[in-house]
C-alpha cells in the first residue's frame, strides 16, 4: 500500500491547528481508554520529544496520550491529528467544539449507569443505540469504551460495536476536567 492511499484514508481531528496551551492550569489525559495506548510509557517517551515543537504529526491519534503529554510541557505548535476510526475522530471534533453539550449528555448517562439496577442490560441498551446527532455519537463511544471490557474498540464486519460488558464496579463515564482540558486544547 503505498503512502498516498494511506494518507486519504486518515481522517484529520484537527488540521493546521495552532496550539498555544497553558499547561498549569490544565488535567491534559486522554479521554478514552485505548488499546495501545502510551500512557504509561510517557516517562520514557516524553524525554525524547524536542522541547520546542513547530509540528507535531500524530498518524495514529487513539486515546491521545503522547499528544497531551506533549501539550502538558510545550506551550506552542501545530498539531496534525489523525486516526482511521470516524467515531473516533467525531468525538475529537465534538470535544473541540461543543464540550459543555457533551458533558450535560455524559452526566445524564453517568447517573442512568449508576441508578441501573441491571448495569450490563443498561450496557447492551446503549451498545445496540442508534445515535442521532455527533453530540450523542460522541457520548455513546466515551460510555461504550468506559464500560465495556477493557475499554477495547471493535466492531464486527457489518461496523456494529460488539465488545461485551466490562463488569467494573464504579466506571467514571465523565470527567468534565479532562473534557474542558481536552477541549482547550484542540
Amino acid at each position: 500500500m503505498n503512502a498516498q492511499v494511506v494518507t486519504r484514508s486518515m481522517l484529520q481531528a484537527v488540521e493546521e491547528t495552532q496550539l498555544s496551551v497553558d499547561s498549569g492550569r490544565q488535567h491534559l489525559s486522554p479521554f478514552v481508554k485505548w488499546a495501545g495506548g502510551k500512557t504509561s510509557l510517557l516517562p520514557h517517551l516524553i524525554p525524547h520529544v524536542p522541547l520546542h515543537l513547530t509540528d507535531y504529526y500524530e498518524p495514529f491519534l487513539g486515546g491521545g496520550a503522547l499528544f497531551f503529554g506533549i501539550c502538558a510541557r510545550t506551550t506552542s505548535f501545530r498539531a496534525h491529528l489523525s486516526d482511521t476510526n470516524e467515531e473516533l475522530i467525531a468525538a475529537y471534533r465534538v470535544i473541540k467544539e461543543s464540550p459543555e453539550e457533551l458533558i450535560r449528555l455524559l452526566s445524564r448517562l453517568q447517573g442512568e449507569y449508576e441508578s441501573a439496577v441491571d448495569k450490563g442490560a443498561y450496557f447492551y441498551q446503549k451498545r445496540d443505540w442508534r445515535p442521532l446527532d455527533r453530540i450523542e455519537s460522541a457520548a455513546r463511544l466515551i460510555f461504550l469504551n468506559k464500560t465495556c471490557y477493557n475499554g477495547l474498540y471493535r466492531v464486527n464486519s457489518k461496523g456494529e460495536f460488539n465488545v461485551p460488558f466490562g463488569r467494573y464496579k464504579n466506571p467514571r463515564i465523565l470527567n468534565s476536567d479532562v473534557i474542558r482540558a481536552a477541549s482547550h486544547v484542540l
